[in-house]
């Protein structure tokens, strides 16, 4: 169950500020590379979608429509968002432009959830947490040309999840 939560900037001395938006429930928050939008799921009950707020203007749009879409996660750039979806029993990652505009592009369709975690610096990888039922969660990367050419990170016995390339990117 997703509680209602407020979304909050914190300072580096632990100072925060709340944005002027709804308290709704808010799900895996990710900051563009330029620090001036904000991509997140947005759940009721079994579906999700992502939003994108801008800092700026103080807006929230709808970026998907219908489903489960969660997991955002920001081109280097910023001119992408990456996320996976679930619907009619498909898994995906799916990749469309930040500004909404264009068609969805499928990276790939998966037997299991793979939730994106973060993209290379060099927009070559994604960094993903693929969940296969009845087993540990993994860490892999997927290559963006060529995504059934995926390589697990960490398979133990135990939950790998949530990853994040360092900022020097090694």
């Amino acid at each position: 169950e997703v509680t209602d939560r407020m979304l909050v900037k914190f300072d580096l001395a632990g100072n925060s500020t709340a944005f002027d938006v709804p308290v709704q429930s808010y799900l895996e928050p990710k900051v563009s590379p330029d620090g001036t939008r904000i991509a997140m799921s947005i759940g009721t009950g079994k579906n999700f979608d992502i939003w994108v707020f801008d800092i700026t203007r103080k807006t929230l749009g709808r970026f998907t429509f219908g489903g489960v879409n969660r997991s955002p996660a920001w081109s280097p750039d910023g001119t992408r968002l990456g996320y996976f979806s679930y619907g009619g029993g498909v898994n995906s990652l799916l990749i469309k432009r930040a500004d909404g505009t264009g068609a969805v592009d499928t990276l790939i369709r998966a037997p299991h959830r793979m939730y994106l975690n973060s993209w290379t610096r060099d927009g070559k990888y994604l960094v993903v947490d693929r969940q296969t039922p009845g087993k540990a969660s993994d860490v892999c990367i997927l290559p963006v040309d060529n995504p059934l050419d995926f390589i697990c990170l960490a398979t133990t016995l135990y939950d790998e999840y949530m990853s994040a390339v360092s900022p020097d990117g090694r």
